[in-house]
């Protein structure tokens, strides 16, 4: 089964957040390399989950210093916060057919004006909850619209020992979706899932390389010039 995003009702089309709200946290963020953004097609949802697991683990360092500023130590505020941040910097862009477009977080950031789609939002949410400790799970979901699947976004299980996402059959766990304004913790209906975890002790096994350079106010004007140019 072929994965493609085109899920995008009641899509955001407003950046919340400001240029200058925006560069106060320029500091967080490592430098993007021009590596961040690959494309795949036509990829089994699988082999997609994968791909992105392997970008969110390997590349922990690009949200370390955000997890630190969102973790409430608190579940529900932690996942508050982490929806909010992501959901307010970085404009969604509706995705190309055919094409899927990957950004690390850094270069998400970055590039906030310009978007990001729902991939790269659910990356760069799944890796700054595990680096607050949380794990979560990627969700892929079909609609009644979709003959494939149509959309990623993350699930966190509040029982963060066990890990089970449902009490019996009630769901029990917070929806983080930055694709839409309907606001934290809201699940649009859908026919069927897949989910893929991605677990706290798995980001801590992993070695990440040396300090990355920081992001500075010139690559940021360079971006936000690129982005209005864009527009």
């Amino acid at each position: 089964m072929s994965i493609f995003i085109k899920y995008h009702l009641n899509y955001r089309k407003h950046l919340v957040s400001t240029p200058e709200q925006r560069s106060k946290y320029l500091s967080l963020f490592p430098m993007p390399e021009d590596i961040n953004t690959a494309y795949i097609q036509g990829s089994d949802v699988n082999d997609s989950a994968s791909m992105f697991k392997e970008i969110i683990l390997n590349t922990k360092k690009q949200t370390s210093k955000l997890a630190r500023t969102l973790n409430a130590y608190n579940l529900e505020i932690t996942c508050k916060n982490v929806h909010k941040f992501w959901h307010d910097n970085v404009q969604y862009k509706l995705e190309t057919a055919g094409i899927e477009q990957l950004k690390q977080p850094s270069r998400l950031f970055l590039d906030g004006m310009i978007g990001g789609d729902s991939i790269g939002f659910s990356m760069a949410v799944s890796q700054t909850l595990l680096n607050c400790g949380i794990t979560n799970y990627l969700r892929f979901v079909k609609t009644e619209q979709e003959s494939d699947y149509g959309h990623i976004y993350i699930v966190v299980p509040k029982d963060q020992k066990n890990l089970n996402l449902y009490d019996n059959t009630k769901p029990d766990y917070y929806t983080i979706d930055c694709l839409h304004n309907d606001g934290f913790n809201v699940e649009k209906p859908f026919v069927h899932n897949l989910d893929f975890i991605l677990t706290a002790q798995e980001l801590l096994n992993v070695e990440t390389e040396e300090s990355l350079p920081k992001t500075s106010m010139g690559d940021f004007k360079h971006a936000l010039a690129k982005s209005l140019s864009y527009n």
